[in-house]
């Protein structure tokens, strides 16, 4: 097996990371205060980024497309236990970053009307 299928093997590997944070330590020289942690499922790979507690999605997305997409290109799935407007946010500027419009489908069930489709843009 040369170089060049090990290589092409290794890239298209699944790439199923979790994210979470740790939050409340003390503050380093450069005021950072937690630690955002993602973890490779696949290879067990952790990295542990030094992040402010206050930073919103839009930072946590700037590390996160710095640390992992650039790596490992865009994960299958993310796992987070984080709350529903942090990831909805953090999803949205992922996908912007990417370049790719999000669109949420809701179906509505009106009482005169059955299966109204609306289409919300984020």
């Amino acid at each position: 097996m040369s170089y060049t299928h090990i290589y092409l093997f290794l890239r298209n590997i699944r790439v199923d990371v979790s994210m979470n944070f740790i939050l409340g330590l003390p503050r380093s020289r450069k005021g950072r205060d937690s630690i955002f942690v993602i973890v490779d499922k696949f290879s067990k790979t952790t990295y542990f980024i030094a992040c402010h507690k206050t930073d919103d999605a839009t930072n946590i997305d700037d590390l996160f497309f710095r640390e992992v997409i650039r790596l490992h290109g865009v994960p299958t799935s993310i796992m987070s236990d984080r709350e529903v407007k942090f990831l909805s946010y953090f999803w949205k500027v992922l996908w912007d970053k990417l370049g790719t419009k999000l669109y949420i489908l809701i179906l509505v069930i009106h009482k005169q009307m059955a299966n109204l489709k609306l289409l919300i843009e984020l």
